[in-house]
């Protein structure tokens, strides 16, 4: 993992001009590298020579018992394990929680999806949520950890190529980058409930003054555009 950093003035340009305070970062994806010049290349360059494998220990394409294997690996034989899914798209999942987890504020809880199809896994959602109405810094808290995370993937040497962000997914709600390595799997950083910053036709404009609880999101994907859940076959009907 490369050495923590603030946010550079290149990554706040990025951002456009989305208010995010920078400071260390401890959460490190699964990747492996393969030989590559140090250099970053443009956000308009090809995907990197990242491949993006899930999370820590856990890989897309384990079974259940290898992520159970995983977990322990990386939160300890103690944190407890609950089995849940989503009837709807015929997914199953493992869902845990950590009283902390860097750079997000507080405990984080982590989903681990199994397709459809395959029973093997598919995507992994990291997710802190500061419930209740929180107060602005707890919101700023959720917001600057979404910027390192973001800033991360940007400043990775040959970085997965940069696909979306940032955008606004709702009044108080950003998706603050969504890369994409060579064979299409992808990790997306969003945020909501949260206050923010930006540039519109050349002048600024300020989110609405946020309710509810606050949320950092990073999930990682196997295979967005086409997802390992239960379809209908054509012609059914």
């Amino acid at each position: 993992m490369p050495r923590s950093r603030s946010l550079s003035s290149e990554a706040m340009s990025a951002l456009a001009g989305l208010v995010l305070a920078g400071a260390s970062l401890s959460l490190a994806p699964a990747f492996a590298q393969a030989p590559a010049p140090a250099a970053k290349p443009p956000a308009s360059a090809p995907a990197g020579d990242y491949d993006i494998k899930g999370f820590r220990t856990a890989q897309f394409g384990h079974t259940q018992a290898q992520v159970r294997q995983a977990i322990a690996v990386d939160f300890g034989m103690a944190v407890r394990i609950i089995d849940t899914g989503n009837p709807a798209e015929g997914t199953q999942a493992l869902q845990v929680t950590v009283p902390k987890l860097e750079p997000g504020p507080g405990a984080a809880t982590l989903t681990y999806i199994f397709g459809a199809a395959s029973k093997t896994l598919q995507q992994i959602n990291v997710v802190w949520v500061v419930d209740g109405e929180p107060a602005a810094d707890q919101r700023n808290a959720v917001l600057t950890a979404a910027g390192q995370l973001a800033n991360y993937f940007q400043t990775l040497p040959s970085p997965p190529k940069t696909v979306a962000g940032p955008a606004a997914t709702g009044p108080n709600g950003l998706l603050l980058l969504a890369v994409q390595d060579r064979k299409g799997s992808s990790v997306e950083v969003a945020a909501d409930g949260i206050s923010y910053q930006a540039m519109q036709d050349n002048k600024p404009i300020t989110s609405p003054t946020p309710k509810g609880p606050a949320v950092l999101r990073i999930s990682y994907i196997l295979n967005p555009a086409n997802p390992d859940i239960f379809r209908i076959k054509p012609g059914s009907f």
